[in-house]
């Protein structure tokens, strides 16, 4: 008997797209699913739209609860399935038919604990994937995987959850922090600390929807926490396991994060975290000369650094227009 994947798929107001991600489930390669539909307290017809897909799949279930995010939602998937292997699959997004197959072949051949694939993006119109029977992958170890965390090379494939496949024994003792924004960011270097071997094949086999929405200045106290949050989270994790070679790194990429916060969003707070924070900007050598002529630029006149960038933002749109 073939070993039983439980897929848990979060839904939240996601009619519009729903119907091709559990399309692109229940016709895998590899049948033997249970494929968890969890109906984060939508206000649109989602739900109805799970109902109907589980009448006609005995493999579909579908858990109706009040809305509560999207951790809250996954640790709902995670305490009832009953797979011995799991995916989590984002209901905007699709997978190619043999993602299952690919990444439970991979895992099990190389005797890992968590096996991921690429990922590609998309609007409307799917990509191809090619795919052979031969399927090339490499072996790491965890600890490979944790001192590559801030490697330009992994980020983001590394992070994010939706384009692995993990034995269910990685989640014994482990859930997502509820109530939190990136998650998948709060709980990365616990499961890389956790598991002895992780396997990786280079093709894009998952399918990431990327939806159109307007441009915005805007960001929230809570993003600016959150997003922040999460590297204190990790050196909090870092010095009580002795991952001391780490801390250093994180303390850079939390640098390079206010920089982007600041550069990307009009707020008061994120200025005033990037002027706390200049001096050691500045001495930082993963953070290039262009972002800290920003940094600079933007500390001492933000009235021309948000002008400038309007003007740019203006002249980029008319160059759209005209082509």
């Amino acid at each position: 008997m073939k070993p039983l994947v439980s897929i848990i798929i979060p839904v939240y107001n996601v009619a519009e797209f729903l119907p091709a991600c559990i399309d692109s489930l229940v016709c895998q390669t590899y049948e033997n699913l249970e494929i968890l539909l969890i109906n984060d307290g939508s206000y649109d017809n989602s739900g109805d739209i799970c109902d109907e897909y589980a009448k006609t799949d005995f493999r579909i279930k579908v858990v109706h609860k009040e809305n509560g995010g999207l951790s809250d939602t996954r640790n709902i998937g995670l305490d009832i399935a009953e797979g011995e292997y799991i995916s989590f699959i984002d209901s905007d997004d699709v997978i190619h038919k043999q993602f299952i197959d690919t990444l439970l072949g991979i895992l099990i051949a190389s005797e890992a604990e968590i096996s991921m694939c690429d990922y590609t993006k998309f609007s409307s119109i799917l990509p191809t994937t090619l795919r052979d029977n031969k399927v090339d992958f490499e072996t790491y170890s965890g600890e490979y995987m944790l001192n590559n965390l801030y490697n330009k090379h992994w980020v983001p494939k590394n992070v994010i959850a939706c384009n692995k496949l993990y034995s269910s024994r990685v989640w014994e003792d482990l859930r997502y922090t509820s109530g939190v924004l990136h998650e998948d960011e709060y709980i990365i270097h616990e499961l890389y600390a956790k598991v002895k071997k992780v396997a990786y094949c280079q093709l894009p086999l998952y399918y990431y929807r990327q939806r159109h929405s307007s441009i915005t200045n805007e960001i929230s106290p809570k993003r600016i926490h959150d997003t922040l949050n999460i590297f204190n989270n990790r050196e909090a994790f870092f010095r009580q396991h002795g991952y001391n070679h780490l801390i250093q790194k994180n303390i850079q990429a939390r640098l390079l994060n206010i920089i982007l916060l600041a550069i990307s969003y009009n707020n008061s707070e994120t200025e005033r975290l990037l002027r706390k924070n200049l001096t050691s900007i500045l001495k930082q050598p993963n953070i290039s000369p262009q972002l800290k002529c920003s940094s600079m630029i933007l500390a001492a006149f933000p009235k021309l650094f948000w002008a400038a960038k309007r003007v740019k933002r203006a002249v980029f749109k008319s160059r759209e227009h005209s082509i």
